[in-house]
């Protein structure tokens, strides 16, 4: 097992055991460990592997928990994973849409004997998470008009895209994530240029499915658009590989390509925003998460973001009502793994 990164939060002084909240992305995969009382949990310290390098999951889990024992003497009671996919019924099992490992809980507990074990859906985390954030974990793009108990929307890309509502209960008295699929849903094409931008990707992607919000957006999206418009512009020798999104972004202002990438991007997010929010009916405001949008807050003041987002025949009022956030702490998810614990009474 091969830790990328950790960190330590908090001092460790007197706390031996507690909870393991998890993100297990396409890209990485986040452990977090948390102490906890009756009304709320703090990261303790975390662990960051890259995803492509775990090839049996529990076996993984394991060796984490041996780590934490023995670096930490901190001991796991309960854990909840939040990954990107499909999740069963039961909580007890997802084959991550973008990775080649399983979830399975049954294996998991036979591996560690943790005795309380979940998976949830990681946009469905962001939803337990958000209570936890403080006012310098998000950036306001559009402050809007918050609709009280309103619905809410989440979206964001990275190695892939995820989505999620949020919807109000009124018997718990709190906002209940809601899974989504959405980041799947086919690509809207408005321009003669996106026709050919589609038809770039379905060439470069050999795809002979229709292509996705999630395939426009994620990084690999990013890379994609870029070698579009490097193939289209005469006045710049074309790439023979794409840089990396975050160098496309960087270098704007200085490469027409990388330019050209970074607005096309910006008004698709922006398009792709819009349609979650008018599905999710979110007068309660809308969310964007995920690495690209942590790193690239900028990107969401854009103009041609905020046209596309408000560009709408008959409920543009309403969109222009819907404030937009943009959340820049990495660990939203983490606190959501450990915060559904709380919620649905597992600890106390």
């Amino acid at each position: 097992m091969h830790i990328a990164r950790e960190k330590l939060y908090h001092s460790l002084s007197g706390v031996t055991q507690g909870i393991l909240g998890a993100d297990i992305g396409g890209t990485n995969s986040n452990f977090g460990f948390f102490s906890y009382d009756k009304q709320t949990v703090q990261l303790i310290f975390s662990l960051h592997l890259l995803s492509k390098e775990i090839i049996s999951f529990s076996q993984t889990i394991h060796d984490i928990l041996d780590y934490a024992k023995t670096k930490y003497h901190f001991s796991v009671t309960h854990a909840v994973f939040a990954a990107a996919g499909i999740v069963s019924e039961k909580k007890d099992f997802c084959k991550p849409t973008n990775l080649s490992f399983v979830l399975d809980a049954s294996d998991i507990f036979h591996a560690t004997q943790i005795s309380y074990i979940r998976i949830i859906n990681d946009f469905a985390a962001i939803g337990y998470g958000l209570p936890f954030l403080i006012k310098d974990d998000i950036v306001c793009i559009h402050p809007g008009v918050e609709i009280d108990k309103g619905n809410k929307a989440i979206l964001g890309a990275g190695t892939g895209l995820g989505t999620s509502f949020l919807v109000w209960h009124e018997h718990a008295n709190r906002y209940l994530p809601v899974a989504s699929e959405g980041g799947h849903a086919d690509f809207v094409i408005h321009t003669e240029q996106e026709y050919h931008l589609m038809h770039f990707f379905r060439t470069c992607l050999n795809k002979s499915y229709p292509i996705s919000w999630e395939n426009i957006l994620s990084g690999d999206g990013i890379a994609c658009i870029f070698h579009f418009f490097s193939l289209h512009d005469t006045t710049h020798t074309t790439a023979t590989t794409a840089p990396h999104p975050d160098e496309i972004f960087m270098h704007r202002h200085d490469n027409d390509a990388c330019w050209k990438t970074y607005r096309t991007y910006a008004a698709l997010y922006g398009r792709c925003a819009k349609n979650i929010t008018l599905t999710a009916l979110a007068r309660g405001g809308i969310y964007i998460a995920g690495g690209i949008a942590a790193k690239n807050s900028a990107l969401f003041t854009e103009d041609v973001f905020l046209s596309e987002f408000f560009m709408n025949e008959k409920q543009q009022e309403m969109l222009m009502n819907v404030p937009i956030h943009v959340i820049i702490n990495y660990n939203v998810s983490l606190y959501g793994a450990a915060a559904y614990l709380l919620e649905e009474n597992s600890v106390h």
